[in-house]
């Protein structure tokens, strides 16, 4: 058809039922583009795996056969008037490099098939 349509949602569901293409943001910035497919089964941004384990799925248990807790991202978002020098995701990251994340912008790098992904993980 030769059109777009934007969707801004924090609803997975929605994506991954209306969108061919996902473009991730933290604090206003692009931390992961991907094939809806790739982002959903194959994610590479810590913010974006944090995200995806935060979704409450029909089913879900745990060894003991109870619904299992919901696994909450660490932290609470900055100041989006102070963005912290660095990934603005690192204070919450599990995958921090301290000396490295916190001191330089992540370039964007290109992975197989397209997916793109701002993380020093990946250099």
């Amino acid at each position: 058809l030769g059109m777009a349509i934007i969707f801004i949602t924090h609803d997975l569901g929605v994506i991954a039922q209306m969108a061919d293409f996902v473009v991730v943001m933290y604090l206003g910035e692009v931390v992961e583009m991907a094939d809806v497919e790739t982002l959903f089964y194959d994610p590479k941004h810590p913010y974006t795996r944090a995200l995806l384990r935060s979704i409450p799925l029909l089913g879900r248990k745990s060894a003991q056969d109870i619904t299992s807790r919901l696994m909450a991202i660490r932290g609470t978002v900055p100041d989006p008037y102070s963005i912290p020098k660095g990934c603005p995701f690192h204070p919450r990251c599990r995958n921090a490099i301290k000396g490295v994340c916190d001191q330089k912008d992540p370039p964007f790098l290109t992975l197989e098939g397209g997916h793109k992904v701002r993380c020093v993980l990946y250099e």
